[in-house]
């Protein structure tokens, strides 16, 4: 608005110093004036469509920094549940009994059930028997 402000009054100066008539400069101050509001409106336009494309950018990264967030934590879950699982069957592998009732009564250990298999389908039991230690078969 102060640029149109300054343009607006350096074209009456300029008026004043020409041979134009009043109305003929008041025409033109008209025009001039129209003008400069369809710019402005135009401007106005480009930014609101600019905000409009910034929000779109700003909600598509929050999406993609909440599915990174989510993946990352998913794949921790995973890490944990693994690493739960490799000492729930090392402890049965090696007949420690006491470890893996504390395991199991533990809730914030990762194991939830006896009955977690490892990947050829063999439980924590299956791996005591195989190594002869009947207290962690009972276990």
């Amino acid at each position: 608005l102060s640029n149109a402000a300054l343009i607006v009054a350096a074209a009456q100066k300029e008026f004043v110093q020409s041979d134009l008539d009043e109305e003929e400069q008041e025409m033109r101050l008209r025009g001039l004036r129209h003008r400069i509001a369809l710019e402005q409106a135009a401007a106005l336009q480009r930014l609101k469509e600019e905000e409009q494309r910034l929000k779109q950018l700003q909600i598509e990264n929050m999406k993609k920094m909440e599915q990174e967030a989510k993946r990352k934590l998913e794949d921790e879950n995973r890490a944990a549940k693994d690493r739960a699982q490799k000492e729930w069957f090392r402890a049965a592998r090696h007949g420690k009994h006491k470890s893996i009732d504390k395991m199991l009564e533990d809730e914030t250990s990762g194991i939830t059930s006896a009955d977690v298999a490892d990947a050829e389908g063999n439980t924590a039991m299956h791996h005591a028997a195989k190594e002869g230690h009947k207290k962690a078969v009972r276990a």
